[in-house]
């Protein structure tokens, strides 16, 4: 059996730690030696926690890198995949956005709501779209599974109190 030279075992440590590496943060970051451009959205209010009424006005921030939008759903957090499209937000130049939304109805007081803001596609845009044709048409505003994003989830879970 031949024996490893010590620089022979350095060299398979670095290799399996760069594997490690790659793995633990992905290999887009370390292409160009900067992470990859991904579209990014926060929530600026309301804050995590606030109690609000029935309807709100959401505000926050986005950097898109893409021809993706930026859209707000809504949930009652005891529901798992239900959400609720709110109008599509109004954006300024320099990537500040505020949407009007919806928080349950008066039956809902007292529970929790998630607040979600993300980045989306044309593909998931349309499945919004099609939400909002659907519910202004008919009056029925069933909801809808989390569309795929394009950037990362900004949550905010808020209590209806009035």
């Amino acid at each position: 059996m031949k024996r490893l030279t010590i620089n022979q075992r350095r060299m398979i440590k670095l290799q399996m730690l760069a594997i490690l590496l790659l793995l633990l943060f992905g290999s887009s970051q370390f292409a160009d030696g900067q992470e990859a451009k991904r579209n990014k959205v926060t929530i600026t209010s309301p804050k995590e926690g606030d109690n609000v009424g029935s309807r709100i006005v959401v505000k926050g921030t986005s950097t898109i890198h893409d021809n993706s939008h930026v859209w707000v759903l809504v949930h009652l957090k005891l529901l798992s995949n239900q959400w609720w499209p709110q109008p599509k937000p109004v954006v300024d130049e320099k990537g500040n956005w505020q949407a009007l939304a919806s928080i349950g109805e008066p039956e809902d007081i007292g529970f929790d709501f998630e607040i979600v803001a993300a980045t989306f596609d044309q593909q998931a845009e349309a499945e919004i779209l099609r939400y909002h044709d659907h519910g202004s048409k008919t009056g029925q505003w069933l909801p809808i599974s989390f569309p795929k994003t394009t950037s990362n989830k900004a949550v905010v879970t808020v209590k209806r109190v009035k």
